[in-house]
């Protein structure tokens, strides 16, 4: 239950070793419009200077946790969601990200004012290393995840957003904290916790609101996980569509979940053989052929595992550097 005197939000920021975006992503929740906030900064075992960057802002809503071993950021988000956190909704800084003023000022009276929806989310702008908006690249991302075409207000249910991955859980939106069930976080999901928490929210039944604004930041750059070549949540996605493929309400849309399951398929068996683990991707490399048939990539990525020991990887970085695969 929620006690009468906590703040409303919860913002949680996970944070390990990027000190000057951190101090940018803590000041955006700082000084936006919306004040009913506790701003919880879990340190997962990064330098001091995390620590003295929170005690510099001498907020009294802002909170220090600091772990007492390395959780990495999925496990550490979780954390955050089931132990750390009191508000009656949760809002989520990446700590490379920065929020626009009026971020939670314009979603939280959704949900307040609506109480069948779940989640809220707004649209966002990508920024550079320095904090320099790309206007460009802002609108191939919006394209990508199809919300230039996705109507404002209310979505019920809302299995086409999270099909198209349509709502950017991890950078602008705002969960209502009693509708998740924060237990069911199976370990598989690794990096894709944000997907899978968007799963969770959407399999409540309840809806989802989408407002056309950008009022997030979201932040490319060199250290990136989405630009890094670790392991890109594959698993994880795989493991939503069997549970999607698992719904009765989902059956008409099961062909397009199997292709998409396929996808994830490869692309975890790409990490794999990258990583020279050819042996372990060929079954990841069964299941995409057995959704999405015998395609030249899938050919060609059988043929690349088969090789003895980490040649495999090899050749795959050769090919890549010949920009001959995509």
């Amino acid at each position: 239950m929620l006690a009468a005197d906590a703040p409303l939000v919860s913002v949680v920021i996970a944070t390990y070793n990027r000190p000057a975006y951190l101090r940018g992503a803590i000041a955006s929740a700082v000084n936006g419009d919306y004040r009913n906030v506790e701003i919880i900064v879990t340190d997962d075992l990064g330098s001091d200077t995390n620590r003295e960057i929170v005690r510099g802002f001498a907020d009294p809503r802002i909170v220090y946790h600091r772990n007492e071993k390395r959780l990495r950021i999925a496990a550490n988000h979780i954390q955050a969601f089931r132990s750390l956190v009191s508000g009656k909704f949760i809002a989520i800084l990446n700590d490379d990200d920065e929020w626009e003023p009026a971020f939670l000022n314009k979603l939280v009276p959704i949900l307040l004012d609506k109480p069948e929806v779940v989640l809220a989310f707004s649209d966002h702008y990508i920024i550079d290393e320095h904090g320099h908006v790309d206007l460009a690249a802002t609108e191939r991302n919006t394209r990508l995840w199809h919300r230039d075409v996705l109507s404002a207000g209310v979505h019920q249910p809302f299995w086409r957003c999270l099909l198209d991955m349509s709502i950017p859980v991890a950078q602008a939106s705002v969960i209502r904290r009693d509708a998740i069930d924060w237990q069911d976080f199976p370990v598989e999901v690794g990096a894709a916790w944000d997907p899978w928490l968007g799963y969770l929210a959407c399999r409540t039944g309840k809806a989802c609101y989408y407002l056309p604004e950008r009022l997030t930041r979201y932040r490319v750059h060199g250290g990136s996980v989405t630009v890094t070549a670790n392991e890109d949540g594959s698993l994880g996605r795989i493991l939503i569509y069997a549970r999607l493929m698992g719904l009765p309400e989902l059956a008409g849309l099961r062909d397009e979940i199997e292709a998409l399951c396929g996808a994830a398929n490869l692309s975890h068996a790409m990490y794999l053989l990258q990583t020279g683990r050819g042996h372990d991707a060929r079954k990841f490399l069964r299941d995409a052929m057995a959704r999405q048939g015998l395609t030249p990539k899938i050919g060609l990525a059988l043929a690349l595992a088969s090789l003895p020991g980490t040649l495999g990887a090899a050749t795959l970085r050769v090919l890549r550097r010949a920009r001959r695969w995509r």
